[in-house]
């Protein structure tokens, strides 16, 4: 009869504190909402990214861009924001996350639309290089947007 007794309340007891302990969440992953380009004078184009992070966590970005057989690194013009630790408390309880503006150097990039590939992370575990984000058909030359940015699987 002891035995039960001690039996049940254990069972009674781990029951309750898994209620009472609430749950762990993960690190939700950042992701681009939103793609905005602007045609600015002397070969440059004002790159707009609306970028959000669960836990208003700084987010690392890395764009290219590929034109054909043709691709590179968005390269910031001088004097243009950075796109490492980028701030996303703003943007927390958005829809659209947190606006960031860039000015990308056109040089070397062929004219003509092309395709966009984003990059973010909040480096939450080593060696993870966060999600990819695509935007196809984008001229910078021209602007264009703001246009939905696509996950890449």
């Amino acid at each position: 009869m002891r035995w039960s007794w001690w039996l049940g309340a254990m069972v009674a007891g781990i029951g309750a504190s898994a209620c009472d302990g609430g749950f762990d969440v993960e690190n939700g992953r950042p992701r681009v909402s939103w793609v905005a380009l602007e045609s600015l004078a002397g070969e440059r184009a004002a790159l707009t990214l609306w970028v959000q992070d669960a836990e208003g966590d700084p987010v690392d970005v890395t764009a290219s861009w590929q034109r054909g057989s043709e691709s590179g690194a968005v390269a910031l013009a001088a004097g243009s924001p950075p796109l490492i630790g980028l701030p996303t408390q703003l943007g927390l309880g958005t829809v659209n996350g947190q606006p960031h503006r860039v000015v990308w150097d056109l040089g070397g990039v062929p004219a003509g639309a092309v395709t966009l590939t984003i990059r973010v992370d909040d480096r939450p575990h080593a060696g993870d290089d966060g999600d990819a984000y695509r935007v196809e058909g984008v001229d910078p030359r021209q602007g264009g947007g703001p246009l939905a940015a696509t996950r890449v699987l």
